[in-house]
């Protein structure tokens, strides 16, 4: 785990609960792009953490990657 991949899961998280309103959210789908030097793997580690104690606690990080430098929320299921 690293600081960088914690601080964007921690900003994603407060972004999705906060479009959430007080709705439970059950799976977050992000694009991450090779160039964005962000670790797939330590972004679901930090997401999960970052998680905890939210309305997205328990949700699924689905994570699409591509080649270039981009870093995106695509979506959000919430119920």
């Amino acid at each position: 785990m690293t600081m960088h991949e914690l601080a964007i899961a921690e900003s994603i998280v407060d972004a999705v609960c906060e479009r959430a309103a007080g709705r439970t959210v059950h799976r977050v789908t992000v694009r991450i792009g090779a160039l964005s030097a962000v670790v797939p793997d330590a972004m679901r580690f930090c997401f999960d953490l970052a998680c905890e104690g939210t309305a997205a606690e328990g949700a699924v990080l689905d994570i699409d990657v591509t080649a270039g430098p981009e870093l995106l929320v695509v979506s959000m299921e919430v119920g």
